[in-house]
């Protein structure tokens, strides 16, 4: 048995098989292009609530920023919410899932 995380198989089965449109399409990381290309499609339907997601530790205030300037630019308002607030401690995670958990190693050996 191996330890879920970190687990990065370099050799996935179900290996996705994009089309041409798909891969022009698509952008990386926090640029002027890929900021641009976002509030050009927000600005095409109106008001819109949109979320970054990763992990915890990544660094968003690039294209936070670079989106924020490109919809001004557009003549949008912005209204950023930190998603911190939403944060639970430890000890507030532990007493939602706990009661949900098996704790029985003969059902699950490894306490997946």
């Amino acid at each position: 048995m191996y330890n879920p995380f970190p687990y990065d198989d370099p050799r996935p089965v179900n290996r996705p098989v994009l089309g041409e449109t798909t891969v022009k399409a698509l952008t990386r990381g926090g640029t002027v292009k890929s900021a641009a290309a976002l509030a050009g499609v927000l600005a095409a339907r109106g008001k819109s609530v949109i979320a970054f997601d990763g992990y915890t530790t990544a660094d968003f205030g690039a294209i936070v920023n670079l989106l924020t300037q490109q919809l001004h630019v557009r003549g949008l308002k912005v209204a950023l919410r930190d998603f911190s607030v939403c944060y639970r401690s430890e000890a507030e995670l532990y007493d939602m899932i706990d009661s949900k958990l098996t704790w029985d190693r003969s059902i699950d050996p490894t306490l997946l």
